[in-house]
């Protein structure tokens, strides 16, 4: 009666009978060659099953950390591309060739910006040159300009609206209309206040430059 239950339950729910009916099969001890990370589905299933000396045999046999170790060093910087760091100019603009501010600024901008090189891109600033302008006392204006132009700015009080003229301007900060012109002409964002610091004025032919430009 006994065998019969016992055979019955192996049958139906294959677990093992009772111990008075049936032996036990001696336990045999599992080794790192029957127990692989492919054979079990489940990895959190296969740790707990497998002993604790094989525990670190089964994380390190992860595909993962095999393709890791496999991948050298030099392969990986292999596979990686950069751009060549673009090299800035220095360029001399004699600002007394008779050249009005309006044209000089239009071709001042674009250098300052690096729209000249052939790897110009909108979103860098390594691109851009560095423009030096010596004798900006002597700048031009067409027509009646040095008395008709005006240049305002508000201090932010009631009645506090100042305007002066570009002679004035010119009177006391000379080179100060080119660089406001200049401004004008760069891209509004961040990328203005790099591009301004590129150029230098200077009222007289000298300027503290000459080991970087021509």
């Amino acid at each position: 009666m006994y065998d019969a239950l016992g055979r019955l339950l192996r049958n139906f729910s294959g677990q093992r009978a009772c111990p008075d009916t049936a032996p036990p099969k001696p336990k045999s001890s599992p080794t790192a060659a029957s127990i692989t990370f492919r054979s079990i589905t489940h990895k959190k299933a296969a740790q707990k099953a497998a002993p604790a000396m094989l525990r670190h045999a089964l994380h390190r046999a992860a595909p993962r950390h095999a393709l890791q170790r496999a991948a050298p060093a030099a392969a990986a910087a292999a596979r990686r591309t950069y751009l060549a760091q673009p090299k800035q100019r220095w360029h001399l603009v004699d600002a007394a060739q008779g050249v009005s501010v309006g044209r000089l600024a239009a071709a001042i901008a674009p250098v300052l910006r690096g729209k000249h090189k052939p790897g110009f891109e909108p979103h860098r600033h390594e691109h851009g040159d560095n423009v030096v302008v010596v004798n900006a006392d002597r700048l031009v204006f067409t027509g009646r300009k040095w008395k008709q132009k005006l240049y305002r700015h508000h201090t932010g009080f009631m009645g506090g609206l100042k305007e002066r003229t570009a002679a004035d301007l010119q009177r006391r900060k000379p080179g100060e209309v080119l660089r406001r012109a200049v401004l004008g002409m760069l891209p509004k964002n961040k990328l203005r206040t790099i591009f301004i610091r590129r150029l230098w004025i200077y009222p007289g032919p000298e300027h503290p430059h000459t080991n970087v430009a021509p």
